[in-house]
């Protein structure tokens, strides 16, 4: 598979994850944000191409990539952050599609996902620095939240590409510092678990919509959203943050569960109690954002073995 098919595949999962309706909470084809349109959606899309050809064509700089897509991205549009958990996800795996020369099943999924974590050590500090840079510019302080010092650097800390360069930090390092409160960390040093698994899930669908609604009802029902959760939580510290966030929510989880119980988006009954679950969540402004981006991998993953919709 070329550099150009992958980065087209790339593309296309994340329009079809965003085209997904009505996926509780989130932008998608009827329904915008205040500040965030469908329209800044598409082009943030659209702003991952480059850099996914560039991945599947060896380049191992996640971080400059994952930056240079935020640029590109906010060049055109002014909705803010729209891609910036999914541009995580799937330049590594499209710089690990690159060098796998076949992709036929779910297992063949397996060593893609662990491929693209152990590419992660390759993106040294200033791959780090940049990567830190991308996701202060996407995202504000508050939501961050506050880190103290251990591991790895606050993002919001002046000196953190120096203290980056000091403790010698790769990007794996420190998504793997990041895991325990953010779930697009944990999914990115872990072998892409989440995202191989929806696949199967994923590919059991006809309907495109209905697939991409009910794997986001699954991973939501399963794991939560820890996007939502940093909003959502109380306390100065992210994992003290993310933790009662996550509690908050639990709600969310079991109506996300009935739903499916219900058939999902792929019957009546369950279409409205996802609808119903939408408009909670839209009151809250509850925005699942990180599993919308495992979604996106997902469905990357399904199409780089044909998956056709």
């Amino acid at each position: 598979m070329d550099a150009d098919q992958i980065a087209f595949l790339g593309v296309s999962a994340s329009l079809l994850e965003l085209a997904g309706w009505p996926k509780p909470g989130n932008v998608h084809r009827t329904a915008d944000f205040p500040d965030t349109r469908f329209e800044h959606f598409m082009v943030g899309a659209a702003s991952l191409f480059p850099f996914l050809r560039r991945a599947a064509l060896g380049d191992d700089q996640f971080g400059s990539l994952t930056l240079g897509h935020v640029k590109l991205s906010y060049s055109v549009q002014r909705g803010g952050n729209t891609h910036l958990g999914t541009a995580m996800l799937l330049i590594p795996l499209a710089y690990s599609a690159g060098k796998i020369q076949s992709l036929e099943d779910v297992e063949d999924l397996e060593e893609l996902g662990a491929a693209a974590s152990e590419s992660l050590k390759l993106a040294g500090p200033e791959q780090s620095a940049d990567l830190y840079e991308a996701i202060r510019i996407s995202m504000n302080r508050a939501s961050l939240g506050k880190y103290d010092e251990g591991d790895v650097p606050d993002v919001n800390d002046p000196r953190a590409a120096e203290k980056l360069k000091e403790k010698k930090l790769s990007i794996f390092d420190v998504m793997r510092a990041s895991a325990s409160w953010d779930m697009v960390a944990a999914e990115m040093t872990s072998g892409f678990p989440a995202s191989v698994s929806a696949v199967r899930y994923y590919s059991s669908f006809d309907d495109p919509n209905v697939a991409c609604v009910n794997t986001f009802l699954k991973l939501l029902s399963e794991m939560g959203d820890t996007f939502i959760a940093r909003a959502a939580g109380r306390g100065e510290d992210i994992r003290e943050k993310v933790s009662d966030g996550m509690k908050k929510m639990a709600w969310v989880r079991d109506e996300a569960a009935q739903a499916l119980r219900l058939g999902g988006v792929a019957t009546d009954e369950g279409r409205r109690l996802v609808e119903g679950l939408d408009c909670k969540m839209r009151r809250l402004g509850w925005s699942p954002g990180s599993v919308a981006d495992l979604v996106a991998s997902s469905i990357f993953m399904a199409l780089l073995i044909g998956k056709k919709i």
